[in-house]
C-alpha cells in the first residue's frame, strides 16, 4: 500500500518501490499493488508495473488539502483517508487476507485497522520527525520556527503512535533505526537501504571536452531538495562561476520552483523532468549534493556512484550510506568548503577518478537492488514462520 502510484521514476519513493516490486515478483511474490493517487495513472504507467503485480488498485484522493484542520496527525493523514481504499482493503481482507501487509509512510497506518491475520510490515523512507526537527533548527524567521516546530512535534507524536503497532519497521539506514530505537526500543527494526540498478546506471566515457559541468539532481516536491537548490544557487553558485569561468550547472529534476527557474541562462541549465537522467550523469564532471535537513537515504546519490560520477556532499546528504569521505566522496558543510572540493576534483582528473571506482565498487557490494530485493524477500519468509510458530 503506498500513497502515490510509483510510475514513473521521477522521485527516490517511486524507484524504491518499483525495483523491489519487480524483483520480489521474480523471488515469487503475488502482489497486490493498492496506490493512492491525485489524478489516473497515464496508460504507460499501469502496464509498466503490471507484468510485475496480480492486481493494481488505484484510489483517488477526495479531501482537498484546504479543508484540513490542526490536529494531533500530520496533513498527510487527512488526505490519504480515503473510504473507497478502507473499503476495498477490508473486503480483500475479508475474502482470503494477504500473508502480508505492506504499507509504505507512516501517513498509511491508518489503514492498519484491516490487518486481519496478515504479517504487517511499515516501510519508514525517511524519518518524518526527524527532518521535521532538522527543518526547524534551520528556520530562521521566527513565525516560520514556530511552524516547523508545531509540525515536528505533531510528526513526533503520530509515529510514536504508530510505529508500535506494526509487527516490523524497515528503515533506510542504521542510523535512522538508531534514532527510532532511542524512543521505541521494544519494536522490531529490519535496515534495508535504497540501493540502484548496477545493470541500468553504468559508468560511461566523458565527453572529450575542456568545459566542465556540475549537476544536481532533486524531486522538487520534497522540501529538503528545495532547500538545497536554494542554497547552491544564493550560497555556492556565485563563488563558483568567478572561481571557475568555464563551469557549467546543469539542475534536473520536475516542478523546480519558480526562484530556480528564474537563475536559469547560458551556464545555468534547468531541465525540469527528463525522461533519462543517465544522458545527465555521462556530462557531469561532479554530483553536487549540498543538503541542509531530510532523512532517510539519497538515491542520486547511489546513481552517481554507479555511473562513475564523483559526488561533493554534505555529512548528511551522505548519511546512511557506507560511504567514507576521501575514499567514496568529498565532504562539505559550508560554501567555502564546497568551492574548494569542487576545485580539487576539477582541477585532479584522477582524484576524481579514484573516487568514482571505489564508489562504483561500494555500490556494487552493498547496493544492488536485486541482493536488497533478496534481503526483503527473507524478511517475509521469517516473519511468516514466526508467526505460523506462535500460533
Amino acid at each position: 500500500m503506498t500513497p502515490f502510484f510509483p510510475y514513473p521514476l521521477d522521485h527516490g519513493g517511486a524507484v524504491r518501490i518499483f525495483n523491489l516490486l519487480r524483483h520480489l515478483a521474480a523471488d515469487g511474490c503475488e502482489i497486490t499493488l493498492l496506490a493512492l493517487a491525485d489524478s489516473s495513472p497515464a496508460p504507460d504507467a499501469l502496464e509498466a508495473l503490471r507484468p510485475y503485480c496480480r492486481d493494481i488498485r488505484v484510489f483517488l484522493r477526495t479531501r482537498p488539502r484546504q479543508a484540513y484542520t490542526p490536529r494531533l496527525a500530520p496533513p498527510a493523514v487527512f488526505l490519504d483517508d480515503v473510504p473507497d481504499l478502507h473499503r476495498t482493503l477490508q473486503g480483500l481482507q475479508a475474502q482470503t487476507p494477504f500473508d502480508i501487509l505492506q504499507i509504505e509512510y507512516p501517513s498509511m497506518a491508518q489503514y492498519l485497522r484491516h490487518r486481519q491475520d496478515s504479517v504487517t510490515l511499515l516501510t519508514e523512507h525517511d524519518v518524518t520527525y526527524l527532518s521535521g526537527y532538522r527543518r526547524f533548527r534551520l528556520e530562521r524567521s521566527w513565525p516560520l520556527k514556530i511552524r516547523r516546530f508545531m509540525a515536528f512535534i505533531t510528526f513526533f507524536y503520530y509515529e510514536m503512535r504508530q510505529l508500535p503497532r506494526f509487527d516490523t519497521v524497515i528503515t533506510m539506514s542504521d542510523y535512522d533505526r538508531q534514532v527510532l530505537k532511542r524512543w521505541l526500543p521494544h519494536v522490531p527494526i529490519e535496515v534495508i537501504p535504497n540501493g540502484v540498478d548496477c545493470t541500468h546506471f553504468v559508468p560511461c566515457p566523458h565527453p572529450a571536452t575542456t568545459e566542465k559541468t556540475l549537476l544536481f539532481v532533486a524531486n522538487f516536491r520534497h522540501p529538503p531538495n528545495v532547500d538545497a537548490a536554494l542554497f547552491l544557487l544564493e550560497q555556492l553558485w556565485p563563488a563558483l562561476k568567478q572561481t571557475f569561468p568555464a563551469l557549467r550547472l546543469i539542475i534536473v529534476g520536475p516542478e523546480p520552483p519558480p526562484e530556480v527557474q528564474a537563475a536559469a541562462d547560458a551556464r545555468l541549465i534547468v531541465t525540469g523532468w527528463v525522461p533519462d537522467v543517465r544522458d545527465y550523469y555521462a556530462q557531469a564532471d561532479a554530483v553536487v549534493v549540498p543538503l541542509r535537513f531530510g532523512s532517510g537515504t539519497r538515491l542520486k546519490i547511489l546513481e552517481a556512484f554507479a555511473t562513475g560520477v564523483p559526488v561533493v556532499s554534505t555529512s548528511l546528504g551522505i548519511e546512511g550510506i557506507d560511504a567514507a569521505p576521501e575514499r567514496h566522496f568529498l565532504q562539505a558543510e559550508t560554501p567555502q568548503a564546497f568551492v574548494q572540493q569542487i576545485g580539487r576534483l576539477l582541477n585532479t582528473p584522477s582524484l576524481g577518478m579514484e573516487l568514482a571506482r571505489e564508489a562504483r565498487r561500494l555500490v556494487e557490494e552493498q547496493y544492488d537492488w536485486k541482493a536488497l530485493a533478496k534481503r526483503q524477500f527473507d524478511l517475509y519468509g521469517r516473519l511468516i514462520s514466526r508467526r505460523r510458530s506462535q500460533s
